[in-house]
């Protein structure tokens, strides 16, 4: 039975992504990747639009906010330095009536104030039906909120480099490894993973959460967390 500090389920774009920061952060640490699927990303981070949104809908003082700006490299300096496709290409969010016109205001609203917040401004604009369409002539709308700043990225590329920059740092990534158990061992857990027509024992000293609440504590079994990505 191998005993691992971290154990991430899910080789998505957000376990990929912990793989390789919690790698580099601690690189005396033991990582493996269960994957259930044959290959990196084959559900929905290697399947969607690709669309790196401008987040003017969260309210100004959420974590989603401030957290704006914290990360070392933007999806757009990222995608650069690995030659993952990406284009910036605006984005029109539009509205049908009085009612959706009043939303598209308050994400405005919104956008500023968190602009203010952390001090990196959000670029947006309210556009009215004549400027839309000037924008895109097919448009069918009252009012539209314009975001110039929107890229749509190659999101298989972006996953599946995610994960090379992981096992580059020693990350273990297991294809074809569903998780089919975990149970308490002690101060932790043994979570069970079958690959193949075995069904082996893979971590010791592991905490279960969700990779976007998870976070790395300390116990006295050392350091130990597990991501759903």
């Amino acid at each position: 039975m191998d005993s691992l500090d971290v154990i991430i389920i899910g080789a998505g774009a957000s376990g990929c992504a912990a793989a390789d920061r919690l790698s580099e952060k601690y690189p005396d640490k033991s990582i493996a990747v269960c994957e259930k699927n044959r290959s990196i990303g084959e559900e929905q981070s290697g399947h969607n639009s690709g669309v790196d949104h401008v987040r003017y809908q969260h309210h100004p003082k959420s974590l989603k906010s401030r957290l704006r700006g914290k990360s070392p490299i933007s999806l757009k300096d990222f995608s650069a330095k690995y030659g993952i496709a990406y284009k910036t290409v605006g984005k029109l969010v539009v509205a049908m009536n009085d009612s959706e016109a009043l939303q598209l205001l308050r994400y405005k609203e919104n956008a500023d104030a968190a602009g203010r917040e952390t001090g990196i401004p959000i670029e947006t604009e309210l556009l009215s039906r004549a400027q839309a369409r000037k924008l895109e002539p097919n448009i069918a709308c009252v009012t539209a909120l314009h975001t110039p700043k929107t890229g749509i990225v190659d999101a298989a590329a972006y996953v599946r480099k995610l994960a090379d920059l992981a096992e580059e740092k020693g990350v273990t990534i297991l294809k074809e490894a569903p998780i089919m158990n975990v149970r308490p061992d002690g101060n932790g857990f043994i979570v069970q993973v079958r690959q193949g027509n075995n069904l082996s024992g893979m971590l010791r000293r592991s905490c279960l959460q969700r990779a976007r609440a998870a976070c790395i504590r300390r116990d006295p079994c050392g350091w130990v967390i597990a991501i759903l990505g």
